[in-house]
């Protein structure tokens, strides 16, 4: 008569180690993110934030080491927001070539992938071999469901350790434009945390994600 309550503790505790290996919900992070300009903090309002054509930050508080941002001009993005759920993984090496204050805005909407597809496989089998594909299984076998794998760079070597332990990314440049921004509104953004790996030398990351909409008043 033992063994039924022993299974059930052990279906809970089961349950529970697939649960926790979730993403969290898309809005869990846009308390760690502020826009700061002109020594202002400015708040987002209903996922979007309005900013003058200047030079801006975006500060993560948070206690991930990896934030990131994903930027676009493509309105395509917008309905992929929609279509986005947790949990959602990437590889390590998907960082966008930029300067240290340049905010690299693509102009294709996210290269996404619905787990690791025939088609994922075909356009980056051969550059995770079999290491992230041993990787993806093992994570994959925690999730309660398929991930989804995002391969667009990310914007992430931009942001910088402050004293206070916040990580600062300065915005004096989106792609090849200078203050005063012109003609480069609204961008679609996504925020994106690095959950922890479970080995330090891991390649294959959750993320938690928020999108948010930045609309530059010219």
């Amino acid at each position: 008569m033992r063994l039924l309550p022993i299974l059930l503790i052990l279906c809970t505790i089961s349950f529970s180690n697939i649960l926790l290996a979730h993403a969290g919900p898309p809005s869990s992070i846009i308390k760690d993110f502020q826009f700061i300009q002109n020594g202002k903090v400015i708040q987002p309002n209903s996922g979007t934030v309005i900013l003058s054509p200047s030079t801006f930050s975006i500060r993560y508080t948070g206690k991930s080491s990896s934030p990131s941002v994903y930027a676009s001009f493509n309105q395509k993005l917008k309905k992929q927001i929609k279509e986005l759920h947790d949990p959602i993984i990437t590889f390590a090496g998907t960082g966008s070539a930029a300067s240290p204050s340049q905010l690299y805005v693509d102009t294709e909407a996210l290269d996404l992938y619905q787990g690791w597809s025939a088609t994922f496989e075909t356009a980056w089998g051969s550059v995770q071999e079999s290491k992230g594909r041993d990787e993806y299984v093992a994570l994959k076998n925690r999730l309660a469901t398929e991930p989804l794998i995002i391969m667009s760079g990310r914007n992430y070597s931009n942001f910088e350790p402050q004293p206070d332990g916040s990580q600062l990314f300065t915005v004096s440049r989106i792609n090849d434009s200078l203050p005063p921004f012109k003609n480069i509104t609204p961008l679609y953004l996504i925020l994106f945390v690095d959950e922890t790996p479970a080995k330090p030398d891991a390649s294959t990351y959750l993320l938690n994600w928020t999108p948010l909409t930045v609309h530059i008043k010219n």
